[in-house]
Formats: structure tokens, sequence, C-alpha cells
């Protein structure tokens, strides 16, 4: 009897040293070190091994969030939107500078310099800490891999952006006009690209019955035209455009970037009445003519091949 407990206590902390995603365990054996404490208990480890996996659990949508977001435009990377986030680090930011009497970011140094690695570790922390304290974890549990990645690069935003509000206190009044109808033509633009998307995808079987099943090539950002404002009231807010079309669309094409902009007209009519568009055909074709012969040739007018 005597002889056998010692190996059923052998079998026991053998089945209870498990490797798991960013575990002691896991970097222990990588580096061909010792595994964790000896004196660890079998529920000591289960605890561990608990505790591991609450963490990635409170992770997972942030990860899936950020790789659904770095898959899109072209396969260019970009971060994914995090209001939340985004609040709590500049709320962090704020308290920071308010009780340790700090100017808050040097933007004459880089952002991991020695000059800004204090305020840049100390949101990191306020997040984790966060983190922790929403998913009711222990205060200690360290960051998930790719959620300290996010996060970090959800700073770097920060203060980029702050970065580039500092230089625009030296920009004259001409260029600051021109920034912010640059920001509102390009506001215009993308709102109107998401109505379009969303009256093609809820009148697609429509659209594809009368201009074709390849008609939702031509809804993209690229084949939009382009605004220029042309009068502006007391606001400094446009309220006559010059609608530069394409010179390489058809008539087919045309009609039907008109018919998707209807369902928007029919929803929200004050929206007509509080501007004006004057149509104006391009000087130069915007879209590269290789893109062209790509597209459906019921769209692009031949000649512009000429």
């Amino acid at each position: 009897m005597s002889s056998s407990s010692p190996s059923r206590k052998r079998f026991a902390r053998s089945k209870a040293v498990i490797p798991t995603f960013g575990s002691a365990t896991t970097r222990s054996i990588l580096r061909n070190k010792p595994i964790g404490k000896a004196g660890l208990s079998v529920e000591q480890r289960l605890d561990n091994l608990e505790r591991n996996a609450a963490a990635v659990a409170a992770t997972v949508a942030n990860v899936a969030a950020t790789t659904d977001a770095c898959s899109n435009n072209n396969n260019k990377q970009r971060t994914a939107i995090d209001p939340a986030l985004s609040a709590l680090i500049r709320d962090s930011y704020k308290d920071y500078m308010s009780k340790n009497n700090s100017q808050g970011w040097l933007f004459g140094f880089s952002l991991l310099s020695m000059e800004n690695i204090a305020l840049h570790d100390h949101l990191l922390e306020q997040v984790r800490l966060h983190d922790n304290y929403s998913a009711h974890l222990p205060e200690h549990t360290p960051f998930i891999v790719a959620r300290k990645r996010f996060v970090k690069e959800k700073i770097r935003h920060h203060y980029e952006h702050l970065a580039d509000n500092e230089k625009k206190k030296n920009w004259d009044e001409d260029k600051l006009k021109l920034l912010a109808e640059n920001n509102r033509r390009k506001s215009r633009m993308q709102t109107k690209m998401r109505r379009r998307k969303t009256a093609f995808a809820r009148y697609k079987d429509a659209f594809e019955l009368k201009y074709g099943p390849d008609c939702e090539e031509f809804v993209d950002r690229a084949y939009m035209s382009e605004e220029e404002n042309n009068e502006l009231d007391e606001y400094g807010n446009a309220i006559n455009f010059f609608n530069i079309v394409p010179k390489w669309r058809t008539p087919k094409l045309q009609e039907f970037m008109n018919e998707l902009d209807k369902p928007t007209m029919a929803i929200k009519p004050s929206a007509c009445k509080r501007c004006t568009r004057t149509p104006i055909p391009e000087e130069t074709t915007s879209v590269p003519l290789e893109i062209l012969a790509t597209l459906p040739t019921w769209g692009v007018d031949p000649n512009v091949f000429l």
C-alpha cells in the first residue's frame, strides 16, 4: 500500500502540469528551465490554468475585432475601432497630468523615448488593471500578448493625434480653413458611400436584374464622382457643389449611380434642399486606364481608351 502511494502522487503531479498559452510552464519549457515552483500543489496549478483560460476568454473579442479590421482595405493594416478603450486612455492621460503636475506627452521626443516612456507605461498599466477588474480577474493577471499589442497601438494613436493637434496650433487661418473643408468633403463622401452600399444591399436583386450581376463592382469609393465647393454660407458650410462626373462613365452607369441615391433622397428629402450640386465633366480620367479595362464594359465608355 505504501509503495503505490508515491506512484499515485507522481502521476497526479505529472497530470497537473499542462502547458498553456502564456503560462509559466510553457515559458519554462521553451527556455529549457525547470518547471514552476516545486512547492505548488495540484489545486494551485489547476487554479493557475483556470486564470489563464479566463484571461484568454476576456480578450478573444478584442483580438477578433483587430483581426477583422486588419483584413480590410486591400490587406492594409488598420487598428480596430474601440471607443471604450480610447476613452479610457484619454481619461487616464488627463488623470496622470493632473496628479503628477505633468504637461503630458513631450512631442519633441518619440513615443518610447526616455522622456515619454513613464507616461506610456502608466497608460498601459491602467488598461491592464481595468481589463482585470472588468473580467473579475486577479489584479496581477498579465496582459495576453495580442491584447497588449492592440493597446500599445491605441496609445500610439493617442500620442500621434495630440501631436498633430499641436502642429495645427501654428497653422495660419487659411490653412486651417482648407483642412476643415477637406475634412467635411471626406465626411460627405464617406456618408454617401455608406448610404449607397446600404441601398445596394437592400435592393440588390432589383439592381442585378436591371444592370447585370456585375453591377456591384461599381459600388466602390474609387469610382465615385468627386466634389468641389463652389459657394459657402457664413459658417463655412457648402451650399453649392461642383459635382465632377468621371468622363469614363457611360449613361447607363450614371443612371445606376442616380438610382443608388434615390432611397436616401426619399428618406431625407431635406438633404436635397440644403445644397445644390452642379454636375461638370472631369478634365482628365482619375482612374488608371489599366483598372478601367478590368471593369464591366457596359459601365466604361470605350472612347476613354482612345
